[in-house]
């Protein structure tokens, strides 16, 4: 079985083979095929990309219960990248780049006076560090 994304070696059909001409099962072959399948999933297995970094809210305050436009900075974000309000994921306004993009925030997000906090999920669902956007 597979998780979507990875396959794992005891799906492989030449590692099947590879296993079933090593011996039975607790054999020194047959348990150094199993040893060189997983290693090999190992080293081909993907390191997920590491978390995008929010350094800057532009403005960092504004209104409450207004639509605003907010400039995000940072580092790691990648076209897949949504603004989370909160709870609430909001899409960027224009096609991100590794260090910036905007979104623009509704006033429903927003309501209340006080503060919200706004973090970056990538694609890939890797979360930045949260800020706080003033509410007044």
């Amino acid at each position: 079985m597979s998780n979507g994304t990875t396959t794992y070696p005891w799906e492989d059909e030449a590692f099947k083979t590879e296993i079933a001409a090593a011996g039975f099962p607790g054999s020194p072959q047959t348990d150094s095929a199993w040893l060189a399948g997983l290693y090999k999933f190992k080293t081909e297995t993907t390191t997920p990309s590491a978390a995008p970094t929010l350094t800057a809210l532009n403005p960092a305050s504004t209104p409450a219960n207004v639509d605003v436009t907010v400039a995000i900075t940072g580092t790691g974000f990648d076209s897949g990248a949504k603004v989370m309000v909160g709870p609430t994921e909001v899409s960027p306004t224009g096609t991100p780049t590794p260090t910036a993009f905007s979104v623009l925030i509704p006033a429903a997000d927003i309501s209340i006076p006080g503060a919200v906090q706004i973090s970056v999920k990538n694609g890939g669902g890797q979360t930045s560090n949260m800020m706080s956007l003033t509410l007044t």
